[in-house]
């Protein structure tokens, strides 16, 4: 097996094993591959589209048997912006599944992403512990809220609420700003990132937004919706995996404002149904009490450790001692001794032969330096041992705010 970036050779045969692993249509007889190309990198409509070259594929006598994208990004890390790497369209042909396809892939990808200078790479999983075999981990817990329309919280009404025109992007584009530079791996969108809203079509698509500016006329949040049907209820569904539905807000007000605008669909729904952040929690705000579920939908993985720990955010200072096990990526392994002061790395040091504070495998390590969890919630995570009880460990793994709401 070999495998090797896609290029126009291999376009048609990588996008025959998509269409047969995901089933949607496709008909390689009548594929255009120079004008498909041509529209990528003229006119593309997603990250996917305009970083199709950053797709690898592997190849068996020639014919391509497997594929993985993974496509670039500029994520929030703890008040950086750094580069990860967004897997996505991992598939194989059903008759060379289970002989290592995708292994081989990601064994010639994660070198490139390190080359690449990204620090991490993040996925959405078909089964969690596949890809714990290449060392990703969940994080970037959510919260699923629905309600009765009839239970949204009322409020007196303050500022303006209007419907989404292509004219209000940039409104729109500050409001995300603000919102998701808190957290960690939320993604810094770029143009091609917002080309979804800028081909929106909401009578054709049914998909209906609405952006709310405060007094001021400040543009503070927006919610995009559509509806489903479940059970005979109509559901607006604000948030959902895979699907251009957003509900954004920067406080308290935005967010009481919107679910009061919401409310006027009263009769034409009769269920709400949005996501947030883990860090967010809102069920106070219901009098009547709110339906939750919380879910993990993503896997993260840390492409370059030394990196990662010398821009980190600490909690004051000290010293602490961590050994990382990775069986992909050689030069993450090792004893990490972390010097850092006023809450930043002074030193970053790598040793084979120092006793260490901490064991982690590089899922571990990758779901804890991102702020997952704090050390006090260890105990039952894969992939941990504490050697030593090193106070000064708490001040390098504690809670911090993640979440993406991006997919590839």
């Amino acid at each position: 097996m070999v495998v090797q970036k896609i290029d126009k050779s291999t376009l048609t045969q990588a996008l025959t094993i998509s269409a047969i692993s995901f089933n949607w249509n496709f008909n390689p007889h009548t594929f255009d591959v120079e004008e498909s190309i041509q529209q990528k990198e003229n006119s593309p409509n997603s990250p996917s589209e305009q970083y199709w070259k950053e797709q690898w594929v592997c190849l068996e006598d020639e014919k391509v048997i497997g594929c993985v994208g993974a496509f670039p990004y500029p994520v929030y890390f703890d008040g950086h912006v750094v580069n990860m790497s967004g897997i996505g369209g991992v598939c194989t042909l059903p008759e060379y599944r289970r002989q290592g396809v995708i292994r081989k892939c990601f064994e010639t990808i994660f070198p490139y992403m390190k080359d690449q200078k990204q620090l991490f790479s993040v996925l959405y999983p078909f089964y969690i512990d596949y890809y714990r075999q290449f060392g990703y981990e969940l994080f970037g817990k959510i919260t699923t809220f629905e309600t009765p329309l009839k239970d949204i919280p009322k409020v007196p009404v303050t500022g303006t609420i209007l419907s989404y025109t292509e004219s209000r992007l940039k409104d729109i584009e500050q409001i995300y700003i603000q919102f998701a530079s808190q957290y960690n791996l939320a993604v810094q969108r770029r143009t091609v990132d917002w080309k979804r809203l800028t081909n929106l079509n909401p009578p054709e698509q049914q998909i209906f937004g609405y952006v709310y500016y405060d007094n001021q006329k400040t543009p503070k949040g927006y919610v995009f919706f559509h509806k489903e049907i479940e059970q005979n209820e109509a559901i607006m569904v604000c948030s959902q995996t895979f699907r251009p539905y957003e509900f954004c807000f920067t406080d308290q007000e935005s967010f009481l404002q919107l679910l009061q605008f919401l409310q006027n669909f009263h009769n034409y729904y009769q269920k709400l149904r949005f996501q947030t952040p883990e860090s967010i929690d809102v069920s106070y705000l219901f009098p009547n009490g709110i339906s939750e579920k919380h879910s993990t939908p993503v896997m993260l993985r840390a492409i370059d450790v030394e990196e990662i720990f010398k821009i980190a955010k600490y909690q004051g200072s000290g010293k602490a001692f961590i050994e990382i096990q990775d069986q992909q990526i050689p030069d993450n392994c090792g004893t990490w001794e972390v010097c850092f002061e006023n809450g930043s790395a002074v030193t970053v040091l790598r040793h084979q032969d120092k006793p260490a504070d901490i064991r982690l495998s590089i899922g571990a390590f990758s779901s804890l330096i991102v702020g997952t969890h704090d050390l006090c919630e260890i105990e039952y995570l894969k992939g941990v041992t504490l050697l030593q009880n090193h106070s000064d460990l708490s001040k390098v793994f504690y809670r911090k705010k993640n979440w993406i709401g991006d997919f590839f």
